[in-house]
């Protein structure tokens, strides 16, 4: 993920050879909820993006604040950044190797790169996948980083002083993955209060209407984070359509997620599990659905192709745990929405 000052540094580094009118800031609420810049231990997004850039004030300011002086050695010395590996002769031989290549030597993107900054996946998410690890946690919308916050302001500031129209946007994440943090409008009304104190728009994707662009198909997903190639098409258009005034943003979004939700019939969009969980024999999970009450749950497990074990009892609580190996989960629900009791049967194998 590319962190915001990473953004900030690489804009007015664009701002110095080109003439900007327009730039439009991605806002993805996992980069908000991002360390501070002086916590950081992992510094490999930062080097993506200052070992590619010129010697000049802006890289040399943008490598001091990226992280606490610990890391300047490694920062400013990228030969020492692996120097644990320097007696490993099978690393070092494989370190040249790839230095000699053609497409490092001139800079060429890597993987399947057709034009334009956008790296291809043709991935599909399968129906086998059916742990959502996003989905687990609320967004702990009692702390967002305060440098993400600072540096968003700077951008603001720069932009309005070059005379440049900011946008910011937010793109269409699964709704398996939306609808499992349960908060994500303290997050949504967060950035639009920041774009309305700068006079800036704020388009949230995640508030598409379904009809215009369903984040519950698979098909446009690689994972419950990310889009793949399909995913990416059918929004590009969606999103140039909304940037040229083709489309009215408004029109087609939900001022809330629940709106959105609720605006379909009542639906499982699978299950999610901590992802930080080590044992392989406990499960801790959670049903995500788009409903946030008057629904009950029931949780059972199929093992060794046999009978049903029932490890929840029906309530309106979405969190079961399973102990030991189990070949599938089965996921019974009720409601007044609902024509009696339905069957989700949920197969990772």
């Amino acid at each position: 993920m590319q962190h915001i000052d990473a953004s900030y540094a690489l804009l007015k580094e664009t701002i110095k050879s080109n003439d900007i009118k327009q730039v439009y800031l991605e806002r993805y609420w996992m980069i908000a909820l991002a360390i501070d810049n002086k916590e950081r231990t992992d510094l490999t997004s930062t080097y993506v993006v200052s070992d590619y850039m010129k010697p000049s004030l802006n890289k040399l300011l943008f490598l001091l604040q990226a992280s606490s002086s610990d890391y300047y050695i490694n920062s400013f010395l990228p030969a020492r950044r692996y120097h644990e590996n320097i007696f490993d002769l099978n690393y070092m031989s494989d370190v040249v190797q790839n230095k000699q290549n053609k497409s490092y030597l001139n800079f060429e993107p890597t993987g399947n790169y057709v034009g334009k900054g956008f790296v291809t996946n043709e991935k599909v998410m399968s129906d086998k996948y059916i742990w959502n690890t996003f989905a687990f946690s609320s967004i702990p919308t009692n702390y967002f980083s305060k440098d993400w916050k600072e540096q968003l302001d700077d951008v603001i500031t720069l932009c309005k002083d070059k005379g440049i129209k900011l946008t910011l946007f937010t793109s269409p994440s699964m709704e398996w993955t939306v609808a499992g943090v349960g908060n994500y409008d303290v997050y949504h009304d967060y950035i639009q209060s920041i774009a309305d104190a700068a006079g800036i728009n704020y388009f949230d994707f995640n508030l598409l209407d379904s009809n215009i662009f369903d984040t519950k198909d698979r098909q446009y997903y690689e994972d419950e984070g990310h889009v793949n190639s399909n995913g990416a098409n059918a929004f590009s258009h969606i999103f140039a359509d909304v940037c040229c005034g083709n489309i009215d943003c408004e029109n087609v979004t939900y001022d809330k997620t629940v709106n959105k939700f609720y605006s379909d019939e009542p639906f499982i969009y699978g299950l999610a599990r901590n992802m930080n969980q080590k044992d392989e024999n406990h499960v801790d999970g959670r049903i995500i659905s788009n409903r946030l009450d008057g629904m009950n749950y029931k949780v059972a497990v199929i093992r060794d192709g046999k009978n049903e074990e029932t490890v929840k009892e029906y309530s309106e609580g979405t969190k079961f745990s399973i102990n030991g190996e189990y070949d599938k989960i089965v996921v019974y629900w009720n409601g007044d929405e609902l024509d009696g009791e339905e069957r989700y049967v949920f197969d990772e194998k």
